[in-house]
């Protein structure tokens, strides 16, 4: 069961444990010795992470052979497990992690990359099916 479970889902599991990992990394001040000065630096790579989870997750339901979720279906799931594991790694950094805390700043950044994320795969795929039935050619 683990090792399907794996197989359908394993990139999530990994990115979902290195979004865990840096989540949990002290925070030093990001405005002090940096070679790029970008504002809202640690927002931006926020919105990335949780943007690139998201995708994933809609990308492993989309793939597996053993679900025929619709495209609603899958994005919703997609939504509720990125949100809720942004709002969970919030409240650890909060309650459990050192030099970490809340911010609501952050929620707002990991939702945004979530929705982006969203509406950037159906485009995406919708672009993808274009094509491939232009050629004639299905996708598995």
């Amino acid at each position: 069961m683990f090792l399907k479970l794996f197989k359908n889902y394993g990139i999530v599991i990994i990115w979902a444990s290195i979004v865990l990992i840096l989540s949990g990394m002290p925070v030093y001040d990001l405005n002090k010795d940096r070679f790029i000065n970008i504002p809202h630096l640690d927002k931006i790579i926020h919105f990335a992470m949780y943007y690139i989870l998201s995708f994933l997750i809609i990308y492993s339901n989309h793939t597996n052979k053993n679900n025929n979720f619709t495209f609603k279906k899958t994005s919703t799931i997609s939504f509720i497990i990125s949100f809720a594991y942004g709002i969970t790694i919030e409240i650890m950094q909060h309650y459990i992690f050192i030099s970490r805390g809340f911010d609501i700043l952050d929620i707002i950044a990991n939702t945004s990359g979530i929705l982006i994320s969203i509406l950037f795969y159906k485009k995406i795929f919708m672009f993808m099916d274009k094509i491939l039935q232009k050629f004639k050619v299905t996708r598995k």
